[in-house]
């Protein structure tokens, strides 16, 4: 678990955040610190990343739900059952102090929508129940209130978000018309104000794509481009094309994956975007590898997760991005609960593993914490099961 030290600030007390010492006449930072109690040293402050323990549990178990923060809140929205025949519209709100209590539905039930922050509003986008795709936009802000905005030009879920400037941006993405499913290339870009633009389309119609920010870009890669029912672990018709977009919405093409990736997850973390994990159609494997794109958009390679995965989570806390869960093929084991920590650096440290091993979680973070919450996962050789547990991580 990690620690804090807390000082005196205007009456006020204050978390500190960073720490250093003086070595050599140069500042050094300071990782850990004890103190002596009873004879024995205790740890009184920890600036690195570990698993703080579980919250309280969503208010029902779910997969393919949404997580983001607002105000002081960390959001969980919408989801279901893997087939979208039992979506749900609850809105599951965490505060700092990890106590959970529930904001206004959804405006509809839906899984597999897609939610982003954007100034002082979280937005939860698109989505499914059935044989039905929505193009609907909620909006909470610090409050909790909710609102709606201007609906996506093309209904669909399983689409990307990422901010950049003062838009957020929604991309690809697939539509159900009854029993046809249809991927789309479509970017629909919303503003502070939350009126809604259209971008330069992606330059294939593609879902299950994943979308992060670095530098002055909204970057997407990946996702795949058959129009498929398949589930999200296995995919076919994989793409490797990465799409970066500027404050200004132009678009340009940045040096592809180094394999087709699909269902991966993206996470910011100091000057690096970094894309890991995912599902390779070609080899029929699924992915440990992570890339990691720069300001520039030059690509690299980082040290791989600890489990080759599809369908995990990502997050952002402190100077940590986390990836946690995921699946990894039809046994047994194919649940996965490993999560790995890459700092800025993009050293690697893994994890004490999730309480439950799971895939189509959502992450969310409010202060310090990164929460992981819901998913499906494994009970036995012939049995899966929704979940609500809450992992909880803390750097």
């Amino acid at each position: 678990m990690a620690k804090a030290v807390y000082v005196g600030v205007g009456s006020k007390a204050r978390k500190m955040k960073k720490a250093y010492i003086g070595i050599g006449g140069k500042a050094r930072k300071v990782k850990k610190m004890y103190i002596g109690v009873g004879g024995k040293a205790r740890l009184c402050y920890s600036a690195e990343a570990d698993k703080f323990g579980t919250a309280t549990p969503l208010s029902k178990y779910r997969t393919l739900l949404a997580g983001t923060t607002v105000g002081g809140y960390a959001l969980f929205g919408g989801g279901g059952d893997s087939d979208a025949k039992e979506v749900e519209a609850i809105m599951d709100a965490y505060n700092a102090s990890l106590t959970r209590t529930t904001a206004a539905s959804l405006s509809v039930a839906r899984q597999g929508l897609t939610a982003i922050t954007l100034g002082n509003h979280a937005l939860f986008v698109g989505g499914r129940s059935g044989d039905t795709s929505f193009g609907t936009v909620d909006v909470y802000d610090a409050s909790l209130t909710r609102t709606t905005a201007t609906e996506l030009g093309i209904d669909r879920y399983d689409s990307a978000a990422a901010v950049v400037g003062s838009y957020a941006l929604f991309a690809g993405g697939r539509g159900r018309n009854g029993i046809f499913t249809m991927a789309q290339s479509a970017v629909d870009a919303y503003n502070t104000s939350l009126t809604r633009t259209t971008a330069t389309p992606l330059p294939s119609k593609v879902y299950a794509c994943a979308g992060g920010t670095v530098g002055g870009y909204a970057v997407f890669s990946g996702g795949s481009d058959i129009n498929s029912d398949s589930t999200l672990v296995e995919t076919i018709g994989g793409m490797e094309i990465v799409r970066a977009y500027d404050s200004s919405l132009t678009s340009s093409q940045a040096a592809p994956l180094s394999c087709h990736r699909a269902v991966h997850s993206a996470a910011t973390i100091g000057n690096h975007l970094l894309f890991a994990g995912g599902y390779n159609d070609t080899t029929g494997k699924y992915l440990s590898t992570v890339e990691s794109y720069d300001a520039s958009l030059t690509r690299s390679t980082a040290v791989e997760l600890s489990s080759a995965k599809t369908g995990l989570a990502s997050a952002t806390v402190g100077e940590y991005a986390m990836f946690a869960g995921g699946y990894k093929g039809d046994s047994d084991a194919a649940y996965v609960a490993t999560v790995d920590a890459y700092n800025t650096a993009l050293t690697k440290t893994t994890m004490p593993d999730l309480s439950v091993g799971r895939y189509g979680l959502a992450s969310a973070v409010i202060g310090d914490y990164a929460l992981f919450a819901g998913g499906i996962s494994k009970i036995s050789s012939t049995a899966d099961k929704y979940q609500d547990v809450v992992d909880v991580y803390s750097a």
